[in-house]
């Protein structure tokens, strides 16, 4: 099965970015997702602009009107335990029975737990967070048992064209992919990096300026990937020009972005509908909007990357990463200093 509206993207929280999107790409968007208000839970999303009750009523109605459906990511890897406390559980239960009353369409879940704790007064569908690292059939059987119905899959799996058919064999659910994450293949900080997010998602300006600077490991990723080629190549990223290898096992795919300016998610989101893209690859990446000093790696240098690295893994991916950069010159777009970011805000 093909959906005709196949995106799923995030929202930046700026004036009038709901509504840009949807008068240009309506026909195009299955679905847009924003976090919870950060005095609900911790979600996987740095809390910049925080959403209030009254304005995600508004938003969900008009997304309705434009018939897209709403998301609501509650997704944080961290709760700090507190999500046993039956204080935290009946704060989530209230929110539940808001986003029912407002008619939300799905919400997006990282922990197994508060799956279970909210799919019996839970209206909307469950979606299983790509922080779940669900990457395996047994991983996905599993998730539908807690009592998901659509499941976003780990980002270090995207690429293995034997494993997804395998995974959608034994579940009834939708299956999901995130594009643009650009994510680091098997990172060993996933696990810190993914906690640091869930904790600045509810952070204070006052702990923010105490316990400085939580951007760190966003830095990080950026230079590891201006500066390791090898890195660059094998992490989580799909050209536009490839989506249509994912039509028969992936029923939707995100695009995520949401500290991006409006203007960045336009012109990203036609370049995945249009299946082709002349340009920058980093343009597309989503910690890269708003970057101005980046590398520049032409989309059609990676033309035949796909297919070179499909259903590969652990040490012979990197050996494959050695030989398409040899192969195809890619130490020109690396070449020089060694890139420091600098971002427009």
């Amino acid at each position: 099965m093909v959906a005709k509206k196949k995106f799923c993207i995030s929202l930046n929280g700026c004036p009038k970015n709901l509504e840009i999107l949807l008068e240009k790409f309506r026909d195009h968007i299955h679905e847009v997702f924003y976090p919870a208000p950060p005095d609900i839970l911790a979600t996987s999303r740095e809390n910049r602009l925080p959403i209030t009750h009254e304005e995600l009523k508004r938003q969900v109605c008009y997304a309705h009107e434009q018939g897209v459906r709403y998301n609501v990511l509650m997704d944080g890897a961290c709760h700090g335990g507190v999500q046993f406390s039956t204080v935290f559980q009946s704060k989530v239960l209230k929110f539940i029975d808001f986003l029912n009353d407002i008619k939300a369409d799905s919400v997006t879940i990282s922990d197994p737990f508060l799956i279970k704790l909210v799919r019996n007064n839970l209206e909307a569908k469950i979606v299983v967070s790509g922080w779940s690292d669900v990457a395996s059939p047994l991983n996905a059987k599993r998730f539908q048992e807690c009592g998901a119905d659509s499941i976003t899959l780990g980002s270090h799996i995207i690429k293995n064209f034997q494993l997804l058919p395998k995974i959608k064999k034994v579940i009834t659910k939708e299956l999901r992919i995130t594009l643009n994450g650009g994510f680091l293949h098997h990172s060993v900080h996933f696990f810190a990096d993914t906690t640091i997010v869930s904790h600045l998602s509810v952070v204070s300006d006052y702990e923010r300026m105490q316990y400085g600077d939580y951007s760190y490991p966003l830095e990080r990723y950026r230079l590891t990937l201006m500066n390791n080629p090898l890195e660059f190549l094998m992490c989580a990223f799909v050209r536009p020009e490839d989506t249509h290898l994912y039509d028969k096992d992936i029923l939707f795919f995100e695009i995520i972005g949401e500290n991006a300016p409006t203007e960045w998610m336009v012109h990203t989101l036609q370049a995945y509908i249009n299946r082709s893209y002349e340009g920058n690859i980093l343009d597309l990446f989503s910690h890269f909007a708003g970057v101005r000093d980046k590398r520049n790696i032409p989309n059609q240098a990676l033309s035949e990357w796909m297919k070179f690295s499909s259903n590969v893994s652990g040490m012979r991916l990197v050996e494959k990463c050695e030989e398409y950069y040899q192969a195809h010159q890619l130490g020109r777009f690396f070449e020089g200093r060694k890139v420091e970011v600098t971002t427009l805000t």
